[in-house]
């Protein structure tokens, strides 16, 4: 019992906690970026048009867009799929290695244990009475209002246990075979993780992309928005039926006007002969990166 508190208070860490990368963090920077991205396709649709009926929009910028977006959210979706250790520990949060080390630890999820590490009564048809003679009574309830999760509860735990209502046993466990369900529901995104590994985390040789195919990957805005789906529903999934609490919006809700000066140009037309100058500048910049005095700086070093 000790041990399975332990266990759900990392759990709650890993996949509520404030930390910058817990799960929930990461997927609210997923989706959030997501969306700002999809309100930048859609205001495509009204773009000006030219007399041939192409949109008016910069094709630098917006495959800049384009190409920014992709990259990051297969890099998003690659992050909650990582199953990295080291010395035998895991090392990152990650949704995989959440339902991994759920799986490693399933002994420890019997029905009784479930419910008292969350604070739920076991028979909460005796606390379900006493909640209403208290409610009539007109006194503070309590922890009496705990029979109602404890009723959720028992109730997810039958499915996830493979036991029906009337033969349930302060010992069921939870099965395995939930945990290898959910991983296998995660496998529709290794396309996506393994295009990472190959072209964006790592430059991978061509003798190594080919030992995975990885040049035939052809990933697509369908698919990434398909992950995204997969990663919510199986990061709420696992917060409601095993820790019992809410992920929350995973879009969030801005305390700001997203949209204000959306409809505004960046710049006039007169500065942009000023642009131009400036990414000559930086042109500049660059080809002196080939005149550079190796010479002297390997002198004062060696």
């Amino acid at each position: 019992m000790c041990d399975l508190k332990k266990k759900y208070k990392e759990w709650k860490e890993w996949l509520f906690g404030d930390d910058v990368h817990s799960i929930r963090h990461q997927i609210a920077s997923m989706i959030w970026d997501t969306a700002v991205f999809r309100v930048i396709n859609e205001s495509r649709k009204y773009a000006q048009t030219d007399e041939e009926g192409n949109p008016k929009l910069n094709d630098m910028v917006h495959g800049f867009i384009n190409h920014s977006f992709f990259i990051t959210q297969a890099l998003a979706i690659r992050k909650l799929l990582d199953k990295e250790t080291r010395q035998g520990y895991y090392s990152v949060f990650s949704l995989y290695r959440l339902i991994d080390n759920m799986e490693q630890n399933s002994q420890l999820l019997t029905r009784e244990n479930i419910l008292d590490v969350l604070g739920y009564p076991y028979n909460y048809e005796e606390v379900q009475k006493k909640y209403y003679e208290v409610m009539r009574q007109k006194k503070s309830l309590g922890a009496l209002a705990n029979w109602k999760y404890s009723k959720i509860m028992h109730k997810n735990i039958d499915i996830l246990a493979c036991v029906k209502e009337n033969n349930r046993n302060p010992n069921d466990t939870i099965k395995r075979e939930c945990f290898h369900w959910i991983k296998k529901r995660l496998e529709k995104c290794h396309e996506i993780y393994k295009y990472v590994n190959k072209f964006v985390a790592h430059a991978a040789t061509p003798e190594s992309r080919d030992t995975i195919k990885a040049h035939e990957i052809k990933i697509t805005l369908g698919k990434l928005f398909d992950a995204h789906k997969i990663m919510c529903e199986t990061a709420q999934f696992v917060g409601l039926n095993f820790l019992n609490q809410d992920l929350g919006n995973f879009l969030v809700i801005p305390q700001y006007d997203q949209f204000e000066h959306f409809e505004k140009p960046w710049v006039t037309e007169s500065a942009i002969h000023q642009l131009r100058d400036y990414w000559q500048e930086y042109y500049k910049e660059t080809m002196s990166w080939k005149n550079w005095d190796w010479q002297n700086e390997f002198n004062e070093h060696a």
